[in-house]
């Protein structure tokens, strides 16, 4: 193999298996075609997309608090030996 083959293998392959960022603004409803119209349901759409937009930034906080605590608890020369591998 090759080692431009291999290089990108190396780095499709993470890239395959990451999780797809959603794009909060793909949940923003359509505005209403008409002014205060009876059937217009702008309100509760545009409530929905926000609450699915903060359950969603509380569930990453949630992971980001938890990775900086690893991180705070790691010894000095742990965090150096990651940071040599990962180069």
């Amino acid at each position: 193999m090759n080692r431009y083959a291999f290089l990108t293998l190396v780095l499709a392959v993470p890239s395959a298996l990451a999780e797809p960022v959603n794009n909060p603004w793909s949940l923003v409803p359509e505005f209403p075609g008409s002014c205060y119209s009876a059937e217009d349901n702008f309100d509760s759409s545009a409530l929905a997309a926000i609450s699915e937009v903060q359950t969603e930034e509380s569930r990453r906080s949630g992971i980001n608090q938890t990775i900086s605590q690893q991180y705070a608890k790691m010894d000095m020369m742990e965090q150096q030996q990651r940071m040599m591998e990962f180069m």
